[in-house]
């Protein structure tokens, strides 16, 4: 009777589930396999997450549909198995412009990475990012039971600013090249007089400034002082740049 009792109950569990999914008309279910026992009276199961690590499920609190004596199947919400569906993977500071390797903490990706510059592929599982300012990669990705996440690669740098350049061609110095200067920065460059001879809204060192006023007239050598403003992002830095031609 007792036997007959527990199938009963699973069978009641079992409807009610059913009976839930039909209401919410819920999409995003997985089947979980990978279930061992963890008490005796069968209360609680272990199950295998996607990255290594190991979750106790109550029996008396999740749908659960029991097959035979020795055997569970569990349906559960993708929500419930990974609540967190923006993962910060990687946070980090670099001193100057180095590659690092962008690794997902699990899943395969489901679709490219972004943004797609500096990068060395960006529709692959692990590409090599080699940025030269301060930029945040994002992708998404699939896990093995079918749920889905985000996982954000942080990648930042301490701001350097050359105080030299020397444009003669060489490929030494040629133009201001700054390190970690974060996307939409503006930059302001000004003669001994405080004249401002020169400036780019967004500065970037694709465009890198070579000695010249805005009109592309080569500036005489000296000491220029720059500006860097951008209140967005909590920064604001000046100095000097000495031009030698």
């Amino acid at each position: 009777m007792e036997r007959i009792d527990i199938k009963f109950e699973y069978f009641l569990k079992s409807a009610l589930l059913i009976v839930v999914l039909i209401i919410l008309d819920t999409k995003i279910y997985a089947q979980l396999d990978q279930i061992t026992y963890n008490t005796v009276d069968d209360e609680f199961i272990d199950q295998s997450l996607p990255d290594g690590s190991t979750k106790t499920h109550d029996l008396n609190s999740i749908p659960v549909i029991k097959n035979d004596a020795e055997d569970f199947n569990i349906i559960i919400n993708c929500d419930s198995l990974n609540p967190v569906k923006n993962i910060l993977t990687l946070d980090t500071i670099l001193i100057k412009p180095s590659e690092i390797v962008l690794t997902p903490k699990y899943g395969t990706i489901d679709g490219p990475w972004y943004p797609t510059i500096f990068l060395s592929c960006t529709d692959c599982q692990t590409p090599i990012a080699f940025p030269d300012k301060a930029i945040t990669y994002t992708v998404h990705l699939i896990d093995q039971y079918q749920c889905t996440h985000s996982e954000n690669f942080k990648i930042e740098f301490t701001l350097t600013v050359p105080n030299v350049i020397t444009p003669n061609g060489d490929g030494y110095n040629d133009c201001l090249k700054i390190f970690g200067l974060p996307f939409g920065t503006p930059l302001k460059i000004f003669d001994k007089n405080g004249l401002q001879v020169y400036s780019d809204d967004q500065y970037d060192n694709s465009n890198c400034w070579t000695g010249t006023d805005n009109t592309g007239k080569p500036l005489d050598a000296g000491t220029y002082w720059y500006v860097i403003d951008n209140p967005l992002e909590g920064l604001y830095k000046k100095g000097f740049i000495l031009l030698i031609r």
